[in-house]
């Protein structure tokens, strides 16, 4: 709170929340602290096979755009894995505004560590969002 102007976060969004208690859930994460501008989807938190575009995905980025909020993507194991997701939830609300974390892990390991490669798929998933229209 010494820097109110300054600060600012994300939270994480919460794939257990039941989809008709998702929206609302955001909202009151939102609306807890003045400093929240954003929201990230880690689709590692969403049960494996489950697409963050699910019922619960859909309803938190659709009211995380009403709300102004920017949602962060961080697709660890690379953007390409995860690009379907994304446009399906671009696709529901095209007016939310989206980071792509770290260029969408284009370079895999994503820990640094090792013999780092270049996930062609990632990078040209990474390149599609950047020309999408809408």
């Amino acid at each position: 709170e010494a820097h109110p102007d300054r600060l600012k976060g994300v939270f994480v969004a919460d794939p257990r929340v039941a989809a008709a208690d998702a929206a609302a859930w955001l909202e009151g994460v939102a609306r807890s602290s003045a400093g929240w501008v954003g929201v990230r989807f880690n689709p590692y938190k969403w049960p494996e096979g489950v697409s963050m575009a699910d019922a619960t995905g859909e309803a938190m980025f659709r009211k995380a755009g009403e709300l102004g909020l920017v949602v962060g993507f961080m697709p660890f194991k690379g953007l390409s894995n995860h690009i379907a997701d994304i446009e399906a939830l671009l696709k529901t609300a095209p007016s939310t505004k989206v980071i792509i974390d770290h260029w969408g892990f284009f370079l895999q390991p994503a820990t640094g560590f090792g013999d780092r490669v270049l996930d062609d798929a990632s990078w040209e998933s990474l390149l599609k969002l950047r020309d999408r229209k809408s």
